[in-house]
């Protein structure tokens, strides 16, 4: 179900055509007499990538729906990042460490 682009916020996964994007930075600019506009800055989970977007307040946005599962934190490595473990299945998962502080609120802006 999708949501309006003013209820985004930093750190929510969003598809955008058809990929998950982390939102890395939200803006609203609301310039004296004309409409306001909101500005996203996201990140694309598999390529790195970044994409800018600039969206009126009434358009809509499509957040991602995430199944969260238990894992262990196992260690940090340099490469890749952090590398978790599925409690379940004991398949190791890496997370960049520059999404895992967005995604935790952990970057000090």
């Amino acid at each position: 179900m999708a949501i309006r682009v003013t209820e985004a916020r930093k750190g929510m996964i969003l598809v955008h055509e058809g990929q998950l994007h982390v939102v890395v930075d939200y803006e609203h600019i609301a310039p004296g007499n004309w409409r306001a506009i909101n500005q996203l800055k996201l990140k694309n989970l598999k390529t790195g990538n970044n994409v800018q977007l600039r969206l009126g307040s009434s358009e809509m946005v499509e957040p991602a729906h995430l199944e969260a599962k238990p894992c262990q934190y196992l260690y940090l490595d340099h490469v890749q990042g952090f590398i978790f473990m599925d409690d379940e299945s004991f398949e190791q998962y890496a997370i960049d460490a520059e999404l895992y502080d967005l995604l935790h609120g952990s970057n000090k802006d």
